[in-house]
């Protein structure tokens, strides 16, 4: 399921990260600029083929587009650590144990 407001901020960041406006991916799109916006405002999802047109134009598959887990406010990030200390290696974790300690200090 795709969540609008992870989604609209999703695709604000790669438009941006090509340096386009939101006109300029409209035009690509064949849509009106005001369709963007309401994308990158969280108020509208996007269709099917604006989705395959989108990972497209910016050349990633559909898959990357809606990953927006590191744009989640809301992520939990203690059981994303357990999560990643569960499929560490004993030396990934003393290395991950010697950051953590450096930082903390």
């Amino acid at each position: 399921m795709i969540d609008k407001k992870l989604f609209g901020k999703r695709l604000k960041e790669l438009r941006e990260k090509r340096g386009m406006t939101q006109e300029e991916l409209s035009n690509l799109l064949n849509v009106e600029w005001q369709h963007i916006s309401r994308l990158e405002n969280g108020k509208n999802l996007p269709s099917c083929a604006i989705l395959i047109s989108l990972a497209e134009i910016f050349d990633i598959d559909i898959r990357t587009l809606t990953n927006y887990n590191h744009l989640n406010d809301n992520i939990n990030i203690d059981e994303e650590i357990a999560k990643l200390l569960q499929i560490s290696t004993p030396e990934q974790k003393k290395l991950f144990y010697k950051i953590m300690k450096t930082i903390l200090k």
